[in-house]
C-alpha cells in the first residue's frame, strides 16, 4: 500500500501510464491479434487514469490537446480512412512520448550556488517544527549537530503559506540560505489554488534578497491538484528558487518506518529528511 501511495503521490504514476498508452498504441498497429481494439482500449483507458492520477503539473492546453488526440484517434481506430488514423496515431504518440521527457527534465537535479552561506533558515510546517513536548531530534537539529552549521529553524506546526510570511521577517539581511519546506496545510486544508498562488508569489518576494539562496521542497501532490504544483514550478522559475523534486520529498515520507501517522516523521524519517537535505545544500556549507 506504502508502494502504491508513493507512486502516485511522487509522480511517477506518469511513467506508467504513458507505457500503458504507448503499448496500446504499439498494438493498434498490429492487425492479427485477436481482441486487438479491446486490449488497445483498455490500455489507453488505464494509462489515462494512471497519467490524471500522477498529477503532473502540465498546462492545461497540453492536457487538453493530449486528451483530444487520444479521444479522435480511439474514435477513428476502426474507421477510414487509413492515413488519417495514421496521422492521429502519430500525434497521440508524439505527445504521449514527450510527456515523460518533459517530467525528467524538471526532476533533473537543479544546483545551488555554491557561495558560501552563514546561516542555514527553515520556513515550514510540521514537518520541519520542533515539537515542545517531544525530545526527538528534529531534521533541522540533525544538520545542525551532525554536520556543524548555523541553523534557525522558524518552522511552526500547522503553518500554511500566508501564515509562513510572520517567519520570513525572522531571515536576517545578508548571506543567508533558506529551505522552504511549506504548502502541505493549504493543499491538505481550504487554500484554493489561486490563493496558494497569491500567497506563495508574496512569501517569496519577501524572502528574495541579495545574497540569499532559496531553496523549495516541491509538495508531494494527490490526485487532481496539479495546479498547486505548477503554481510551484512557475513561481520558482520567476524568484530563481532551486526546488527538489517531489519524488525525493515522498521517498522520505513514504520510507519503511518514516513516519508515525502516515505524515509526521519518526526518529528514521528525521534522519532520512536530514540526509536528503544535506545532499541538496552541502556545497553551500562544506
Amino acid at each position: 500500500m506504502r508502494f502504491v501511495a508513493h507512486h502516485f503521490v511522487s509522480g511517477d504514476a506518469l511513467f506508467t501510464g504513458t507505457s500503458a498508452i504507448l503499448l496500446g498504441l504499439i498494438l493498434s498497429l498490429s492487425r492479427d491479434f485477436k481482441g486487438r481494439g479491446t486490449a488497445v482500449r483498455v490500455l489507453t483507458i488505464i494509462g489515462v487514469l494512471f497519467v490524471t492520477a500522477a498529477a503532473i503539473p502540465f498546462s492545461n492546453w497540453l492536457y487538453a490537446i493530449w486528451g483530444m488526440s487520444l479521444v479522435i484517434w480511439l474514435a477513428c481506430e476502426s474507421r477510414k480512412p487509413r492515413r488519417l488514423l495514421s496521422i492521429l496515431r502519430a500525434l497521440a504518440a508524439i505527445i504521449t512520448a514527450a510527456a515523460p521527457l518533459w517530467e525528467i527534465a524538471w526532476r533533473a537535479e537543479q544546483f545551488v550556488d555554491q557561495q558560501p552561506q552563514s546561516v542555514f533558515y527553515v520556513i515550514g510546517d510540521s514537518i520541519s517544527a520542533e515539537a515542545f513536548d517531544s525530545d526527538e531530534r528534529t531534521w533541522p537539529a540533525r544538520l545542525r549537530d551532525d554536520r556543524n552549521i548555523s541553523v534557525a529553524n522558524l518552522a511552526q506546526i500547522g503553518a500554511t503559506v500566508r501564515s509562513a510570511l510572520r517567519q520570513a521577517e525572522h531571515v536576517e539581511q545578508g548571506l543567508a540560505f533558506v529551505l522552504i519546506e511549506i504548502g502541505g496545510n493549504d493543499i491538505l486544508g481550504e487554500t484554493s489554488q489561486p490563493r496558494f498562488a497569491t500567497d506563495l508569489d508574496v512569501l517569496l518576494s519577501r524572502l528574495q534578497r541579495p545574497g540569499r539562496q532559496l531553496v523549495m521542497l516541491e509538495l508531494p501532490l494527490p490526485p487532481f491538484y496539479n495546479g498547486y504544483g505548477r503554481t510551484q514550478r512557475q513561481l520558482a522559475k520567476e524568484h530563481g528558487v532551486v526546488l527538489i523534486p517531489r519524488r525525493e520529498f515522498a521517498g522520505v515520507i513514504f520510507a519503511a518506518n518514516a513516519t508515525t501517522d502516515g505524515l509526521h516523521l519518526s526518529e528514521t524519517g528525521q534522519q532520512l529528511m536530514a540526509d536528503m537535505i544535506w545532499q541538496h545544500i552541502s556545497p553551500s556549507f562544506e
